[in-house]
């Protein structure tokens, strides 16, 4: 007769982590964070102004003097680059250190980044009851608390509700009212229209010819791209919302050479008795940051992680990935920014649970790949990114403060920009004409 598995002191088949578990290692991981000598070397690059705000805060850190600060200069003028010397001369140091951003693609750019949902638990569902899930007696409030720095990139693009959450969890966990003051500000919605420069426009004619015109200024001949040269991967369409997005995904993975690979999730609604009623329904739906029930991929194809696997690791969510291998139930795939831009990862199919989005109209969970294409992102997606190339398609004008300049600021300079604006019904020459969104009270309190 055979052996039963059962017959040997084998790990379980089925391991189960807790909360607490998981912050745990999420402590332990940020006091194991690594300086790059590239960053240790930047401290002594620093320009004045940049070396002025790095004395003022580190001195802060070094005499344990409390403060907040705020950091307000336009895109490439170097403040990544201040962010990282502040954390190398912190982390060298022996101290604690915690990056965040408000987009997973920034966090990917900083050393131990991650986003501030991750860092703070801020609740998904904005309220202005909420409060941050962390308990004083957790191994994340230890942290935060041992914490002699904390850096948010992209602070102001956080909802309202969401900053003053982490305030009122920072009082909380420090027992003082002092970080961050106030119960945050009433801002009211300054809309200015501005004229785009006719160099910058993809000129409007039909929607999908002049869709055509943008996708091919951007990405000129995909079916040519090589297997070995990535670089063409750090060019981007950008817009609004994730439908425009998926549109345009599924246009250029057509043109992308090599044979697909379909990935069709399995999707389970907590109604069991409604499964086969539902389930066309069900497969149509796309949550707030849940993969498509079908992904179409192909080798080499850009694609981003919606979800934190690994942060300290690289695997943040919003991480840009290159596919290298694509299998039945495993892709091999590359990262293609950030500081672990070149390594190799392996992704599976992982459950995601639709109770988080409030707007989801039936609770399921869906089995899949957790990516998606990234020919094209949204904005907000993009903050904290330098791209070779970027084309702007605003089927519908911006809708939150800044968002405008993200978009504009993501190229290394004007001459990598394409723009391309569906004009009004009520004016269709007004292709070269889009609101910009400013809340006027923000810019008021930078120049305090």
């Amino acid at each position: 007769m055979g052996k039963n598995i059962n017959s040997y002191d084998l790990v379980p088949r089925i391991l189960r982590f807790d909360q607490v578990d998981r912050e745990t290692r999420d402590t332990i991981s940020e006091t194991q964070i690594a300086v790059s000598d590239e960053d240790i070397a930047s401290i002594s690059r620093l320009n004045m102004e940049q070396k002025l705000a790095f004395d003022i805060i580190t001195a802060h850190v070094y005499n344990d003097h409390k403060g907040s600060f705020f950091l307000d200069r336009p895109g490439g003028s170097g403040k990544t680059f201040l962010y990282k010397a502040l954390l190398a001369a912190i982390i060298s140091k022996g101290f604690i250190a915690l990056a965040t951003t408000s987009s997973g693609v920034a966090a990917s750019i900083l050393p131990g980044g991650r986003i501030v949902h991750s860092c703070f638990k801020i609740p998904i569902n904005m309220d202005i009851s909420k409060m941050c899930t962390v308990s004083k007696q957790s191994a994340l409030a230890a942290l935060l608390r041992q914490a002699k720095l904390i850096i948010w990139d992209e602070a102001p693009m956080m909802h309202k509700t969401g900053i003053e959450c982490v305030d009122k969890l920072l009082r909380d966990l420090t027992d003082t009212d002092d970080l961050f003051g106030g119960d945050g500000i009433e801002c009211f919605v300054h809309n200015n229209n501005i004229q785009i420069p006719k160099d910058l426009l993809v000129p409007y004619s039909t929607e999908e010819q002049s869709l055509n015109k943008l996708i091919h200024a951007v990405f000129p001949d995909l079916k040519s791209c090589s297997h070995e040269d990535y670089s063409w991967t750090n060019r981007a369409i950008l817009t609004t919302k994730n439908n425009f997005v998926d549109d345009i995904n599924n246009a250029l993975i057509e043109e992308f050479s090599d044979s697909t690979f379909e990935y069709i999730s399995r999707d389970k609604i907590a109604d069991t008795s409604q499964q086969a009623i539902l389930e066309d329904f069900v497969s149509s739906l796309t949550p707030n940051g849940f993969p498509p029930h079908k992904i179409l991929l192909k080798a080499n194809a850009p694609t981003m992680l919606l979800k934190n696997i690994d942060p300290p690791k690289g695997l943040c969510n919003s991480t840009r990935l290159i596919c290298r291998s694509l299998r039945q139930n495993i892709i091999e795939a590359v990262i293609s920014c950030g500081e672990f831009a070149g390594k190799e990862v392996f992704l599976h199919r992982i459950c995601f649970k639709s109770d988080s989005d409030p707007d989801c109209p039936i609770a399921f969970e869906r089995m899949q790949f957790p990516i998606r294409l990234c020919f094209a992102m949204t904005i907000n997606k993009a903050q904290g990114q330098t791209l070779d190339c970027v084309g702007i398609y605003l089927c519908e004008p911006v809708f939150s403060h800044d968002q405008l300049y993200v978009a504009l600021s993501r190229a290394r300079n004007s001459n990598s920009v394409k723009i391309l604006i569906k004009p009004s019904l009520s004016d269709l020459t007004s292709y070269d004409i889009t609101p910009d969104i400013v809340y006027i009270e923000i810019l008021e309190i930078a120049q305090l």
